[in-house]
């Protein structure tokens, strides 16, 4: 895979792959190719490797050594990180992540730097993992956040909520505001962006707008505040679900989100993208359930902000 630098240095692993055709060339084993194409990793690390995930051959899983067909395609995604320091890598969960629990559900705040859901480089480190572990008890996360967000997600913890909460997610029931910095102020104060967006032909995880297999999508953008050197706060409220659809859309009217390495940011220490608050009606107690990111987890750049005038 041919990455742009800027783009490359925004992945937790490295992309490697590998075709064979002529059965002259073909290993006798996975193991015997992985170490004849990657010498740098020790062959006594590949238990641990195949654990956390990331190896493919003709795109299915592999979880450990095995004969190679023909024809094949090795895939395999080298984690950035030292493997046997994995678990301090990844952010932890805790019971100070938790924003609300009842006996169907949980609001949670994701850190910025952990997948809400298996990935397709590892799927060990995970945030659905995290409060499976906890809870001792099988979740239902029906809307996620991307890895280098942060913020709130919901989840179902009981079997009768599991449909109730996908549902709502559906049927635009939940009202999602999220808080975005950019490094230049909008010519305008509000504008709702409907483009279409679809799979960017150029890399296999971007997305653009009227992309491969494009979906209808739309963005309510509002500037909430500006400083005097550009930077600007807005608060974005998505209609619809497509992924990476606040960034694409921001990019697309040409204020890219700060940190955004994906789609043209400028450079800064983290994604300056933030779930910040939803409200839905509780299935079961037919009451509205508003949960907003408390200050104490609110991320240094949107304190530099008024955030509460986005209440």
């Amino acid at each position: 895979m041919n990455t742009p630098k800027k783009l490359d240095h925004a992945f937790t692993s490295k992309y490697w792959s590998w075709t064979y055709l002529d059965a002259a060339e073909l290993p006798t084993s996975l193991c015997e190719a992985l170490a004849q194409k990657l010498p740098h990793l020790s062959a006594a690390s590949w238990p641990e490797r195949f654990r956390l995930g990331g190896v493919y051959i003709n795109g299915l899983p592999v979880g450990s050594d095995t004969a190679l067909p023909l024809p094949c395609k090795i895939e395999y995604y080298e984690p950035k990180f030292e493997i046997d320091e994995a678990a301090s890598f990844f952010p932890c969960f805790s019971d100070q992540n938790i924003l609300y629990r009842d006996d169907d559900m949980m609001v949670v705040f994701k850190p910025a730097g952990i997948s809400c859901m298996p990935a397709r480089d590892q799927n060990v480190f995970h945030l659905k993992a995290q409060i499976e572990e906890y809870l001792g008890r099988v979740i239902h996360m029906p809307s996620r956040i991307d890895m280098s967000a942060q913020g709130l997600v919901v989840v179902s913890t009981s079997t009768r909520m599991h449909k109730h909460l996908q549902h709502a997610f559906q049927f635009r029931r939940i009202e999602k505001r999220y808080l975005v910095g950019s490094t230049r102020r909008p010519n305008w104060d509000e504008f709702s962006l409907d483009a279409p967006i679809g799979r960017d032909p150029e890399h296999p995880v971007l997305r653009k707008v009227d992309g491969t297999r494009a979906l209808p999508s739309l963005t309510h953008f509002r500037v909430l505040e500006s400083h005097a050197d550009g930077r600007t706060l807005l608060e974005a409220k998505p209609h619809t679900g497509r992924t990476h659809q606040i960034r694409v859309h921001i990019a697309h009217l040409g204020y890219p989100i700060r940190g955004d390495k994906f789609y043209g940011g400028d450079d800064a220490p983290m994604l300056q993208l933030l779930s910040y608050s939803f409200s839905l009606p509780h299935p079961f107690t037919r009451t509205q359930l508003s949960v907003t990111v408390p200050p104490r987890l609110l991320p240094e750049w949107a304190k530099n902000f008024n955030w509460t005038k986005a209440a």
